[in-house]
């Protein structure tokens, strides 16, 4: 259903420097890089419609995850996918906390 695919895709945003991950939630990440380059991937994703998020990775924060989401389920999740693999992101993993 679209409205439930855009109601994801449009999801508020929280900035990359106030966003934590909550345990148990799930989402998609599209790609593990340096802190400016992740925040570089995040803002072109949030400018296509994606609730993005540059977070340092959990054990070696030189290393930023971005991370599209947090995804409610497996319907959300897959629509989400094909979205990110529109707009180029071939790589995209399933990442929980």
């Amino acid at each position: 259903p679209a409205p439930e695919r855009e109601r994801m895709i449009l999801a508020p945003v929280r900035t990359a420097s106030s966003f934590t991950p909550e345990p148990g939630e799930q989402f998609l990440q599209v790609t593990a890089v340096g802190r400016d380059e992740a925040l570089g991937v995040a803002d072109v994703l949030h400018a296509k419609g994606f609730a993005a998020h540059a977070v340092p990775k959990p054990g070696n924060p030189k290393i930023y995850r971005v991370l599209v989401g947090p995804v409610r389920d497996a319907g959300d999740l897959s629509t989400t996918r094909d979205a990110l693999r529109q707009v180029g992101f071939r790589e995209v993993i399933v990442q929980k906390y």
